[in-house]
């Protein structure tokens, strides 16, 4: 995540990452973070305005809906069912 930051800085581009971190009682926290760059006329870095989000519970949502799109797709092969007739 540094390594994308630090490029976007060199660039001279806005920049915006997810990430995860483990906390130290081994909890699992999913991170969205944000930034803007100030550079002065001679390219200077003056300043960083950034902002960054716990998401875990979004992606946690993103996972559970992809492991019951996998299991009705698994049942749907065992039964040889088509929802839509197909």
């Amino acid at each position: 995540m540094l390594d994308y930051v630090e490029r976007a800085l060199r660039e001279r581009r806005d920049y915006a990452v997810e990430f995860r971190i483990v906390l130290a009682d081994i909890t699992v926290r999913h991170l969205y973070g944000s930034g803007h760059s100030v550079f002065t006329e001679s390219g200077e870095l003056v300043e960083v305005a950034g902002t960054q989000m716990d998401v875990t519970e979004r992606k946690r949502a993103e996972e559970e809906h992809e492991r019951l799109r996998q299991s009705e797709a698994d049942l749907r092969a065992w039964t040889g069912f088509q929802p839509w007739g197909n």
